[in-house]
């Protein structure tokens, strides 16, 4: 889970478009004012679209330039500690700007009514937009914007790739039409968890479509798939603007009575119970990207790879990497396409100390990145690599759990790494580095030097594949991969070996099996199926045979 401190610090360097629709959020805000009709003063309807894009503002509330904000909303805002508009994104944020509605309602204020409806669309529509599931996150961002693979066509990846076109608004108005009013509880504590629990919900909401909108880009898409994408891009856009139109009913509503809510300790407190246990219950094959892999992977008994796999929990928010859903996936679908046995082994699994042994798993693949993940889990893996279990580990962090190779990971300076710790920004070392394999890596890829084909550090985008470690090279740790940059050698991946010959940990930093950066592949046939590149299925197949499992083949 990211921290504050390190979203102010990613949002700083960022485009507005990458936080979700980008144009799309205009459509959104236009369709929730189509939908609501004369619950809002019609004399200010068009500020509701004009401040569409308000929340991604990083500026505090006080200084931003398009609305000033009064002195008793601010009060309530800097009492909650929502200092920016972007702190519209939070769950806490859109409850209190619910609040700040129903003030603006009751005080009959049309232009704070349009404000805070404006800044409450956005965020609830920002939860189902399409660029927040991992397979699309990574497709916008890494392979169209700045890997610029080739793909097929497509339909789009914003709600105004068919909100603009009159079919498309067709189908939007017949969708929005057919969608019925999921109304708040009367109860203002019970609406006021309602609120933010929709992030969680619309989240799902899109995630089981991300497969569905990615089939559109595939180069022999059917005019099935097409029309697929654009009905599930439409439900998307719909879905938030539906979802807008309830809020600000209710907020309406709730002032017409002369009830303000309030956020409370006791009701935040509720809501982490209450997020908890909807987190604890969401299906796995919810992210459309691991549906099909459930249904291919080994069953119970039989010995496999084991992939360490999380829910979407909502925007910005993981154990793991960004990009790990994306990396998982493709390294078990790889694994698939060549026979090997594996099994995706759900990480809440581990919090409730669900049984990992060596004897059902023979490797555990692990694409970490901040890995904040529990105690619970933390036993779990310690305990299994105890019991004889082995690590594939993808960096990220490593939390101590790879022997003698955590105590050889060094935390290297920015400087020396070739991904940058900033948002947006780049580094000398991506475009100099030049990375060699070594033992049997070397048998695998070759003795050659291998640079970026892609630059990793996109302008935008979170999946930027981020490791801050080097290897320091001791007695039983053998060096697998190094990096070279103006004369320097600086080790990145290696191996603690074990008495018999096998590994018991690989680690190997996330940027080494990204997707694309290696190889000189320069297409995606399927981008609804995602697999390694040639380049990251030698280098599993070649830890797989150090850690004692069957290879991949490369080809």
């Amino acid at each position: 889970m990211h921290t504050k401190a390190v979203l102010f610090l990613l949002a700083c360097f960022c485009p507005l478009p990458v936080f979700a629709w980008g144009p799309g959020h205009d459509d959104v805000n236009k369709l929730a004012v189509e939908l609501l009709g004369d619950a809002l003063p019609a004399a200010v309807t068009a500020n509701v679209v004009k401040w569409a894009h308000t929340p991604d503002d990083f500026a505090p509330w006080e200084k931003l330039k398009q609305f000033r904000v009064s002195a008793d909303d601010l009060r309530l805002l800097k009492a909650h500690k929502l200092d920016t508009a972007y702190s519209s994104h939070s769950a806490k944020g859109q409850a209190v700007e619910f609040i700040l509605l129903v003030k603006a309602f009751k005080d009959n204020d049309p232009q704070r009514i349009a404000f805070w409806s404006a800044c409450l669309l956005h965020p609830l529509a920002d939860e189902a937009a399409c660029n927040h599931d991992p397979l699309l996150h990574y497709a916008t961002y890494a392979f169209k914007a700045g890997y610029h693979l080739k793909m097929g066509v497509g339909v789009g990846m914003d709600f105004a790739d068919v909100a603009r076109s009159p079919a498309g608004q067709e189908l939007v108005r017949r969708l929005a039409v057919a969608e019925p009013p999921r109304f708040l509880p009367g109860d203002p504590d019970e609406a006021l968890l309602a609120v933010m629990m929709s992030g969680l919900e619309s989240n799902s909401y899109m995630t089981r479509r991300g497969t569905t909108i990615a089939a559109s880009f595939a180069l022999d898409a059917t005019p099935q798939q097409m029309a697929a994408t654009r009905t599930a891009l439409v439900e998307l856009g719909v879905r938030g603007a539906t979802r807008g139109r309830d809020v600000i009913v209710a907020a309406r509503d709730f002032a017409r009575q002369g009830t303000i809510p309030a956020l409370t300790p006791r009701l935040e407190a509720a809501f982490q119970r209450r997020k908890a246990a909807y987190v604890a219950a969401r299906p796995l094959a919810d992210d459309a990207l691991y549906a099909d892999l459930l249904q291919a992977q080994a069953p119970a008994g039989q010995p496999a790879v084991g992939v360490l796999v999380e829910p979407s929990i909502n925007m910005n928010e993981a154990c793991f990497s960004f990009g790990a859903k994306l990396l998982t996936a493709a390294a078990a679908r790889s694994m698939q396409l060549a026979g090997v046995p594996f099994r995706l082994i759900d990480l809440r699994s581990l919090d409730k100390n669900a049984a990992l042994t060596p004897q059902s798993i023979s490797v555990l693949v692990v694409c970490a990145g901040p890995f904040k993940v529990g105690k619970a889990a933390k036993d779990a893996l310690a305990a299994y690599s105890a019991a004889g279990g082995r690590f594939l580990w993808i960096g990220g962090e490593h939390a101590g759990l790879l022997g003698k190779l955590s105590e050889n990971l060094l935390a290297a300076a920015p400087a020396e790494l070739p991904i940058a710790s900033q948002y947006g920004q780049d580094t000398r070392v991506a475009h100099q580095a030049q990375f060699y394999f070594l033992h049997e890596f070397q048998e695998a890829l070759g003795s050659q030097p291998y640079r970026f084909v892609h630059n990793p550090n996109t302008k935008a985008g979170w999946q930027t594949p981020r490791c801050g470690y080097r290897l320091r090279p001791a007695e039983g740790v053998a060096v697998l991969a190094e990096m070279r940059v103006a004369g320097e050698v600086v080790p990145l991946a290696g191996a603690c070996m074990g008495r018999d010959g096998k590994a018991r940990a690989v680690f190997l930093p996330e940027y080494l099996l990204a997707p694309y950066l290696l190889s000189d592949e320069d297409g995606i046939a399927n981008l609804s199926r995602p697999s390694l590149d040639k380049v990251g299925r030698r280098i599993l197949s070649a830890s797989l045979t150090l850690l004692g499992q069957a290879a991949v083949p490369s080809k």
